[in-house]
């Protein structure tokens, strides 16, 4: 009776040492969850919960190898499934989706609705989309109201079937599940629904915690991607930035800002935050042992390319008044825009400093006084306060006659930027039909296909663009055309920074570069006519406003 007696006590606080190991691991003290554990093993190595949970903590602990001995002990002990699948749970959350497949295609109960959902999650990360399509609807005849399944599947459908998945997500918001709520208006944005989507923030923004920067960033992201449509959401849109800002040090919220910024005409605040960026460690490697240039006046500065040749083309403007202070000026741009800084951007005059251009940093740099800048970076160190200072850096727009138009169409394709911004050849020239006997149109599109080709030949429009090995020669080429017509590319900035008239046609959501309605491009405001979609995705309307100005400007 007394041995049974030592032995009840001895499990009683087994189980209580086992209940705070609980109560440890939930509130993430993963550590002292694992001391109670050992502690429990040392004295009943058989507790294959205690296996289990030891497992869990090893593995929130970063110790995977430690993790899965533990909780496969635990299975050879119980002979559990379940154990198998956390065991596949913690491989596919290392990546091991693979390892994670086998081991729950080993099992030989499947039917169960644990066992369904993360089969229909391993599914997914290797690509079975619609095997995991079949995993999630088998878990829903058992619990259809399980949310997290509804949002999982929604995750799954939303690329094949868009509008199954707002549905699920719909249902999913239902039941309590606010980040389906996330997931449903970022899913209404992308398609163009800015209403829909501002509602569910709304709708959203009571529940969230009060310091939750993710929610507020996103939000804001909706409001100023609403803002170009419509001013009046332009200071609610700084309020969530801001928010956003104040919880989290993240770069990306402060760039987001600062294009907000940009857009609306503020200047000097907007390149002061645009300058946060370079923490994110833009700056060339060769470049990286130069001291920062602090200060412009009397220096020697090297100033890099940072971003694309969009960019490179557009911030080019600043070299002048750099020019104007410094006391030598080296500029490293992309090998395809050296000609063309060479050529254009090398002005003598004896209130410029001598400058010079090349496409790799030269040896005998770091021997010289050097300091570096990017060239990003100049408006804000130039103490660039106004739209107004920045558009008088660009010859003022040379408005013809509109007989000689260059056409443009595409960029990048594989550039995930490009997405939305590009039309096809057969749109943009139904879209100018009527243009096609009144004006000579010449094709400066880089990287035409065959198709592209054999279109432009039917119309006879001479290619140009074929015959560009740099950007000199598209800028010779430009010098002949009365004025362009294309999208958001490299081309139309290099157009529109030399003072040939340009007609842009942009997408539904258009870069901060180009303003907002009823204001004016903080860059291009002479030189530049826009043309945004009014529709999400649909090139319809401002292909027909385009053609209505185009043939009024040559009628007259």
């Amino acid at each position: 009776m007394r041995r049974e007696g030592e032995n009840l006590v001895r499990r009683e606080s087994l189980q209580k040492l086992y209940e705070q190991a609980l109560a440890y691991h939930s509130v993430g003290d993963l550590n002292r969850c694992v001391n109670c554990c050992d502690v429990i093993l040392s004295q009943d190595g058989q507790d294959h919960e205690v296996w289990n949970l030891s497992g869990l903590a090893h593995y929130g602990l970063g110790n995977l190898q430690k993790a899965l001995t533990y909780i496969n002990q635990a299975f050879l002990i119980s002979g559990f499934e379940t154990y198998l699948v956390n065991i596949a749970e913690l491989l596919r959350r290392s990546n091991e989706s693979q390892k994670a497949l086998e081991i729950l295609e080993s099992i030989k109960n499947p039917a169960t609705p644990n066992l369904q959902f993360n089969l229909a999650r391993v599914y997914r990360d290797v690509g079975r989309n619609a095997d995991a399509v079949v995993c999630y609807e088998k878990v829903l005849l058992k619990t259809p109201d399980d949310a997290d399944v509804l949002f999982n599947l929604a995750n799954v459908l939303v690329e094949s079937d868009v509008e199954r998945a707002i549905k699920l997500y719909e249902q999913a918001l239902r039941l309590g599940l606010n980040v389906a709520g996330m997931n449903l208006a970022s899913l209404y944005l992308k398609r163009g629904d800015i209403e829909s989507s501002l509602k569910i923030y709304k709708q959203l923004e009571p529940v969230v915690n009060k310091d939750d920067h993710s929610f507020f960033f996103n939000y804001a992201n909706a409001l100023s991607k609403a803002s170009i449509h419509s001013s009046s959401y332009f200071k609610e849109a700084k309020k969530y930035y801001k928010k956003a800002i104040s919880f989290s040090s993240n770069v990306l919220y402060a760039l987001n800002y600062a294009h907000l910024l940009l857009r609306f005409g503020e200047i000097k605040e907007g390149f002061k935050q645009y300058e946060k960026r370079l923490s994110l460690n833009v700056v060339p490697q060769s470049l990286a042992t130069l001291e920062v240039a602090s200060r412009l006046a009397k220096q020697r500065i090297v100033v890099y390319a940072e971003q694309g040749l969009g960019d490179t083309i557009m911030f080019a403007r600043f070299l002048m008044p750099l020019r104007e202070v410094a006391s030598e000026v080296l500029v490293i741009v992309q090998p395809v825009l050296l000609p063309l800084f060479e050529r254009y951007f090398n002005q003598r005059a004896p209130h410029l400093c001598p400058i010079a251009f090349c496409s790799i940093v030269p040896d005998e740099l770091k021997k010289r006084t050097f300091k570096r800048i990017s060239l990003l970076s100049l408006p804000f160190a130039l103490k660039m306060t106004s739209n107004a200072e920045i558009q008088s850096l660009i010859p003022p727009i040379l408005e013809k006659s509109c007989k000689k138009v260059g056409i443009f169409w595409r960029s990048n394709q594989e550039n995930p930027l490009s997405e939305g911004k590009n039309l096809t050849l057969p749109e943009l020239l139904d879209g100018l039909s009527p243009l096609l006997s009144k004006c000579d149109f010449y094709s400066l599109q880089v990287g035409i296909d065959i198709e592209e080709r054999n279109l432009l030949e039917q119309y006879k429009i001479p290619d140009l663009g074929s015959g560009f090995k740099d950007f000199a020669e598209t800028k010779e080429a430009l010098e002949g055309m009365d004025a362009v017509i294309g999208i958001d590319t490299s081309i139309l900035h290099l157009a529109a920074s030399f003072g040939v008239e340009s007609f842009v046609l942009l997408p539904y959501y258009y870069d901060w570069r180009y303003g907002a309605q009823g204001i004016e491009s903080p860059f291009y405001a002479q030189s530049l006519h826009l043309y945004p979609q009014e529709c999400f995705d649909n090139w319809k309307s401002p292909l027909q406003h385009l053609q209505k100005i185009l043939l009024q400007k040559i009628d007259f």
